[in-house]
């Protein structure tokens, strides 16, 4: 996330961390203001808010959350790629990826062993 110099996350996913990430412009996807040094609250629509970022010389813009705004960026169409860690944690049930059916098909560009349990899945998303 580092390389993209950008981290939009959603509210609940910011509430874990709680502060602004290091070396990165933090972004807090939310309708509630958020009183942080170095945290920029924003509800602009998915394309909106990539668009700023990229007349602001950022081209790359990481998205960290939970499955409502995983869903709002690729419904916006504005998903090149996705990257999604696979650990070995068995659950009854849990939280889908996303929210709802999306149409879009992922091309698998690599496959990376992060450690001893881990996998990184690096999608391409295609248009």
């Amino acid at each position: 996330t580092k390389r993209a110099g950008v981290m939009v996350m959603g509210r609940t996913t910011f509430a874990t961390i709680g502060r602004a990430l290091p070396g990165r412009k933090t972004i807090v996807y939310s309708h509630q203001a958020v009183d942080i040094d170095g945290v920029e609250v924003t509800d602009e629509a998915p394309a909106n808010l990539i668009q700023q970022l990229h007349r602001q010389g950022y081209n790359e813009v990481a998205i960290c959350g939970g499955s409502a705004i995983y869903t709002q960026f690729m419904l916006a169409g504005v998903v090149d790629e996705l990257y999604l860690t696979v650990e070995p944690v068995l659950f009854g049930n849990g939280v889908p990826l996303f929210a709802g059916q999306l149409q879009e098909r992922l091309l698998l560009l690599e496959t990376r062993q992060l450690n001893d349990n881990a996998i990184l899945l690096h999608y391409e998303v295609q248009k």
